[in-house]
C-alpha cells in the first residue's frame, strides 16, 4: 500500500471508466492527478474523494459529449474532407482539451455515418443518395442516444465494481471481484451450459443477427429462427418489447436468458425482411462438449483419431469422464494415433486435466505449484493404468491457457506427445480460489465473490507458462505470427517464473525425430496456399495492432472498405475443404440420439476445412512412418 500502488491504480481506473478515451481530456487526467498518491491512504480511511469526483466529472463530460455529437449529427457533413481516425485506441492518446476533444468526436460521427450509408448503399442500392443520407443519419441519431442512454443509467455499484477491481488487478491481472451475476456467468462457462434459447449473434449493423443455430437448444426445437435473421426485439409475457436496436451483445444475452420454462418473444426481421414474432421456452443448453471424429484420406495413410476438448469442464460428468470415453471409441475404431485439439480451450479445471494426462501417462509427477509462502507441492497421477499407449499430437494456439498449458506442457515435458500449433500458448501459469463475501449461512448471495490468485502452477518438469507460454514442437502460422498476445500484453501480469529442474521420463511412447517432423510440416506449409494466406493475413493484423487509420473522406472510405471485404473473402479460403481429406465419426452409440449426431455432422465440415487439421494429420502420419 504505498505510492506505486497509488499511481497504477489511478491509472488502470481512468482506462476503465474511459477505455476508448472518448470523454476525459488530457486536461481532466492532470487535474485529477492531485489523488495520484493518495489512493493508498484513501483506501485505507475508507475515502471515496478521488471516486466521486472522477464519476461525476465523467457524468458532465459525458453530458456535454452527447449534446456535441448529436449537434455534429444534424449539421452537413463533408465526405469530401480528406482526413483520417485511429481505430485503434490502444494507441490513442487523450484528446489535449475539449476543443480536440470535439473535433474527435466530429470525427467519430463522421465514421458512424460513413458506416451507415455504405450499408445502405450495399443493401439498397436503388435508392437516391439524399434518401440513404437520411436513412444513416436517423440510424446513428437512435444509436448514440442509445449509447448514451445505457451511459446514463449505469448503476453506481457498477462503478464501485470498476474501482474495486482497479485495486485488485494492480496486484494480478487474473485477480478480481465477480458481482453474483458475473459469478454465475462464470459458473456457466465452467460447467458449459446455462439455460436460454440457444443461439449465437454477431452485431454487423445496428441489430443482432443470428450466426448459428445451438444444436439441440429451443431454437433448433422450434425451428422458427434460422441463421441470418435479425432480432429486433426481445420481450417477457406480459412486458413491453425491448428495442435492440444498438444495443450491445453482453445486455442482448442478458435479455435472452432467463429461468428454464419461462417465454420469450422475439421479433425478427428474416432474410427477406418479412417482420414476424415467434415465442421460444428458455431451457437448459449446453455448448459443445468433448467430441472425436475420425480422420483418413485417399491415400493409404492410417485412420487417425481427432479429440476436440473446448475446455476443461467441470460438472458430472466433467471434461475427464468424456475424453475417455472418446478415446475408447477411437480405440475400437482401430486409430493409429490421436489428435487432441485444445485450441481456444481457456482452461477450467486443474483437477479435470490432471484426470486427462492420466489417460496418457502411467504415473509421475503431472503437475507443481508454488504459494506465495514459497510452498512447492507436487502432484501425481491418480491412475496407473495406460487407457491410451500410442502416438498423441497435442494441437494448441495463443489462446490455449492454463489447464491447456498445463496438459501440452506436461506431456511435452515427458515427450509424450507432439506439440503442434501458434508461437505459442496465451500464458496463464496462475492459480486462483474464490473467496465468499457473503455472511455466513446467506442463502442468497448479495455481495458476489473474490477471484484471487493463490499460487503459480508448473508443468512436470518445473517449467511455468506464465508470461511465457508453451512453445510447441512443430509451429504453425496463424493471426498472431507477428502481434503481441497473450498474458504477456496484459498490464499487471505477473512475470514468468521457474522451479529447479525436475527430471522426468517415461517409457509409454516416446517422441522421437522431432527436428525432422518440423522439417517436413516446414516445407509443406511453405507451399501451401492456406498457410501462405494465413501468413499475408498474420502481418496485416500486426499493422493494425500498431496502427488503424480509418479514412474519412467518402471515395476514399469506400476503397478501403472494399478492399478490407476483398482480403476478408481472400482470407475465407484459408479454410476451405481439403480434397481427399475425409472426416467421419462412430455413429453407433448415437443411434437414438438426433442432438448429439447433428453436432458431431456440424463440425464434420468444419474440420474438413481446417488446414491445422489436416496439418496435424500429416505429421502425425510422418511420426508413424
Amino acid at each position: 500500500m504505498d505510492n506505486d500502488l497509488s499511481q497504477d491504480m489511478f491509472e488502470l481506473f481512468l482506462e476503465r471508466l474511459d477505455p476508448h478515451k472518448e470523454f476525459f481530456t488530457q486536461k481532466d487526467v492532470d487535474n485529477l492527478s492531485r489523488y495520484k498518491l493518495t489512493l493508498d491512504e484513501a483506501l485505507q480511511q475508507n475515502d471515496f474523494g478521488f471516486f466521486n469526483t472522477a464519476i461525476s466529472l465523467l457524468e458532465y463530460k459525458r453530458a456535454k459529449v452527447e449534446s456535441h455529437s448529436l449537434q455534429v449529427l444534424s449539421e452537413g457533413q463533408d465526405f469530401a474532407k480528406k482526413e483520417r481516425l485511429e481505430m485503434n485506441t490502444t494507441q490513442l492518446p487523450y484528446a489535449a482539451n475539449d476543443k480536440a476533444l470535439q473535433d474527435r468526436w466530429r470525427k467519430k460521427v463522421k465514421k458512424y455515418l460513413l458506416d451507415q450509408l455504405y450499408a445502405e448503399e450495399v443493401n439498397h442500392p436503388s435508392t437516391d443518395e439524399d434518401t440513404r443520407l437520411a436513412t444513416a443519419k436517423e440510424k446513428v441519431h437512435k444509436l448514440l442516444s442509445l449509447k448514451f442512454q445505457k451511459l446514463k443509467t449505469t448503476k453506481d455499484a457498477k462503478y464501485v465494481e470498476t474501482y474495486v477491481n482497479s485495486f485488485l488487478k494492480v496486484h494480478d491481472f487474473q485477480s478480481e471481484y465477480l458481482s453474483p451475476k458475473e459469478k454465475t456467468e462464470w459458473d456457466q462457462k465452467f460447467t458449459r451450459s446455462f439455460v436460454g434459447v440457444g443461439v449465437r449473434l454477431e452485431i454487423e449493423n445496428v441489430y443482432p443477427k443470428v450466426t448459428e443455430i445451438v444444436i439441440g437448444g429451443p431454437a433448433w426445437k422450434t425451428g422458427l429462427l434460422k441463421a441470418n435473421d435479425e432480432i429486433l426485439s426481445i420481450n417477457e409475457q406480459g412486458a413491453e418489447p425491448v428495442d435492440l436496436m444498438g444495443k450491445p451483445m453482453e445486455e442482448v444475452i442478458s435479455l435472452l436468458k432467463g429461468e428454464k420454462g419461462t417465454i420469450v418473444y422475439l421479433t425478427i426481421k428474416d432474410k427477406d425482411a418479412r417482420v414476424k414474432t415467434i415465442e421460444i421456452k428458455r431451457d437448459k443448453i449446453e455448448f459443445d462438449l468433448a467430441m472425436s471424429f475420425l480422420l483418413n484420406t485417399n491415400q493409404a495413410q492410417q485412420k487417425i483419431g481427432y479429440i476436440r476438448l473446448p475446455r476443461f469442464y467441470g460438472g458430472n460428468p466433467g471434461s475427464a469422464a468424456h475424453v475417455r470415453k472418446e478415446v475408447e471409441g477411437l480405440k475400437a475404431n482401430g486409430v493409429e494415433g490421436i489428435i487432441v485439439d485444445v485450441r481456444n480451450n481457456q482452461g477450467g479445471s486443474a483437477r479435470g486435466c490432471r484426470q486427462i494426462i492420466d489417460l496418457f501417462l502411467a504415473d509421475g509427477i503431472y503437475m507443481q505449484t508454488k504459494r506465495s509462502s514459497g510452498e512447492i507441492n507436487q502432484l501425481y497421477g491418480d491412475d496407473s493404468s495406460v487407457q491410451y499407449d500410442g502416438k498423441l499430437l497435442v494441437l494448441t494456439n495463443s489462446k490455449s491457457g492454463s489447464a491447456s498449458e498445463l496438459f501440452s506442457g506436461t506431456l511435452q515435458d515427458y515427450k509424450r506427445a507432439l506439440i503442434v500449433g501458434s508461437e505459442s500458448t496465451y500464458g496463464k501459469g496462475s492459480v486462483q480460489n474464490f473467496i465468499d463475501l457473503n455472511e455466513p449461512g446467506d442463502s442468497i448471495s448479495k455481495f458476489g465473490q473474490m477471484k484471487l490468485s493463490v499460487a503459480l502452477f508448473y508443468t512436470a518438469s518445473g517449467r511455468s507458462p506464465q508470461s511465457t507460454g508453451i512453445i510447441p514442437d512443430v509451429t504453425l502460422t496463424d493471426d498472431g505470427k507477428y502481434s503481441r498476445t497473450g498474458e504477456r500484453t496484459q498490464a499487471f501480469s505477473m512475470p514468468s517464473d521457474a522451479l529447479p529442474p525436475t527430471d522426468v521420463r517415461q517409457d509409454i511412447y516416446v517422441v522421437k525425430n522431432i527436428d525432422q517432423l518440423w522439417s517436413k510440416s516446414q516445407a509443406r506449409t511453405k507451399d501451401s496456399k492456406a498457410f501462405q494466406l494465413a501468413e499475408e493475413k498474420a502481418k496485416r493484423m500486426a499493422e493494425q495492432q500498431k496502427s488503424h487509420l480509418v479514412e474519412l473522406d467518402k471515395v476514399s472510405y469506400q476503397k478501403q472498405m472494399a478492399s478490407k471485404l476483398a482480403s476478408e473473402k481472400k482470407w475465407s479460403e484459408i479454410f476451405s475443404t481439403t480434397k481427399g481429406f475425409t472426416v467421419t465419426f462412430d455413429r453407433t452409440p448415437f443411434q437414438q440420439d438426433a442432438i448429439s449426431i447433428s453436432k458431431r455432422e456440424k463440425w464434420v465440415d468444419r474440420i474438413q476445412s481446417d488446414p491445422y487439421i489436416y496439418e496435424c494429420f500429416q505429421i502425425i502420419n510422418d511420426m508413424a512412418g
